[in-house]
């Protein structure tokens, strides 16, 4: 999970707005590769941007961006699980403050633990000063993607991270050698 990600949450009480960082545990590789569909090294060769830029106004008036979602194109050099080849096709989103998103960054070289999933609708919930919860912070897929489609995205809270900070951490050694993709 890229470090940058924080938790999403909106205030009830009087003036507040965001809060708290997104919180995860450190993982295991292995613990890690076992929760995955797909582990793969790849480059982002391309981000196609789904949603036009959008904001969000909260209780307290202040506007915050809603992440846009967007389909990530990679070039995979090196896999160590799920059936991955020289080019992988990402459905996922920026990063925002719920823990949920990817790098967009064309050019940036990432380890990937994702999961395949069915294209659905996701809603992230904010409470009004009043108690009341509201569906506002829609990032689904059936506006775009028929409901059912497979999809794969990276794993919340996994160690999907930058290339060279996995390296840092000796991720790609404990993963082992890998294969070429397929």
């Amino acid at each position: 999970m890229p470090k940058w990600s924080a938790l999403f949450l909106i205030a009830v009480s009087s003036g507040s707005s965001w809060l708290m960082a997104c919180s995860c545990s450190v993982q295991s590789v292995p613990k890690a590769v076992k929760g995955a569909d797909v582990v793969f090294r790849g480059k982002i060769t391309k981000v196609d941007y789904l949603d036009p830029e959008r904001t969000v106004t909260l209780v307290n008036g202040r506007t915050s961006p809603i992440p846009r979602r967007f389909q990530a194109t990679l070039a995979v050099s090196r896999v160590w699980k799920g059936p991955v080849g020289q080019t992988f096709i990402m459905y996922t989103r920026e990063g925002g403050p719920d823990c949920i998103g990817f790098y967009s960054e064309v050019g940036k070289e990432v380890l990937v633990f994702g999961a395949t999933e069915l294209a659905d609708d996701h809603f992230l919930n904010s409470v009004d000063n009043q108690g009341q919860q509201h569906h506002d912070l829609w990032y689904g897929w059936l506006d775009l993607l028929p409901k059912g489609k497979s999809i794969t995205s990276p794993i919340m809270c996994s160690l999907t991270e930058e290339a060279v900070y996995a390296e840092q951490q000796g991720w790609f050694n404990r993963l082992g050698r890998g294969r070429a993709p397929q």
